[in-house]
């Protein structure tokens, strides 16, 4: 049995799925009108149709699979969404470790976790394959620094992840990366697949055209220069004349996730919009700055 077939039983196991009874009653119809064969009639002896009964049994074939393939369908919601989803991501996709890698010597420090996302499909693999180059690159970087190094000096690097979102609809993966020699460096990345689709999801395809970018934009800076007219010890590169307007850039890939209330949230990395003293920081969106540009099957992902 190959990998869509043992998919098909456990999703035919684990999923049964209701036949209409108007498909029901159209397939007891079919198979009344055939007619017996005098063997059936009088043996209990399986024997082979001759070959002028071809016909008539790929006929019967032919509406068997008509039934299944393209009425059940238009019939059955629940069916629909199952042909449409094989092999299936299923409610809870499973990540796991499948590889770490481990270093100390006192001066020098390696943790890191590789997660894998336990699915079949593209989107999946997708992921995978593209936390595996980050992961890799950040391997052979630290121990090309290591040897360069002769062993001197100080450096550590770790890489963890955690699921920020697991639902029925959308799943999340969130991967961070700390690393730490003459400076420290703090990064993340957020990795999501829209279940119902099957698809991974950048920033940009949530949104109908480009202007997200600039209303989102503009609410960040906004809510940098107030955070900053009420704690002085807060600090933008905002208005800084230096680095001019257009320092905050948002695209399409640029990272995001979805809280627990149901906002969106725009992080940056270290020292990406602010001193390293900020750390990463991070802004929640007020849906209603941006709901009228969200693409119709997104605007129920946000409160």
């Amino acid at each position: 049995m190959n990998k869509f077939d043992e998919t098909l039983k456990k999703n035919a196991t684990e999923h049964p799925i209701e036949t209409p009874a108007s498909v029901r009653e159209h397939i007891d119809e079919i198979l009344a009108d055939l007619p017996e064969t005098p063997e059936a009639q009088t043996s209990n002896v399986v024997s082979f149709p001759k070959k002028r009964s071809y016909s008539r049994y790929l006929s019967t074939a032919a509406c068997i699979a008509f039934v299944f393939f393209f009425a059940m369908p238009n019939l059955s919601s629940n069916y629909a969404l199952a042909m449409s989803k094989i092999p299936i991501l299923g409610e809870v996709i499973e990540v796991l470790t499948i590889r770490s890698y481990n270093y100390e010597d006192g001066n020098y420090e390696l943790d890191i976790k590789v997660p894998g996302i336990d699915a079949e499909s593209e989107s999946a693999a997708d992921i995978n394959a593209n936390v595996a180059d980050l992961t890799d690159q950040v391997v052979v970087q630290f121990y090309d620094d290591l040897e360069k190094n002769e062993g001197k000096g100080h450096g550590a690097v770790n890489i963890d992840y955690t699921v920020l979102t697991n639902t029925k609809q959308w799943f999340t993966l969130h991967l961070i990366v700390a690393e730490t020699a003459a400076s420290s460096n703090l990064y993340y990345r957020y990795y999501h697949i829209d279940k119902e689709s099957g698809q991974n999801v950048a920033l940009g395809d949530l949104f109908q055209d480009n202007l997200y970018a600039e209303v989102i934009t503009a609410e960040i800076k906004s809510q940098m220069e107030r955070q900053m007219q009420k704690d002085d010890a807060i600090e933008y590169f905002v208005n800084d004349p230096d680095l001019g307007d257009d320092f905050i850039t948002i695209d399409a890939k640029h990272n995001f996730y979805i809280n627990k209330e149901g906002s969106l949230v725009i992080p940056f990395d270290k020292y990406e919009v602010a001193p390293g003293s900020m750390g990463c920081p991070e802004f929640i969106i007020p849906t209603k700055t941006f709901k009228n540009l969200l693409k119709n099957e997104y605007r129920d992902l946000f409160s």
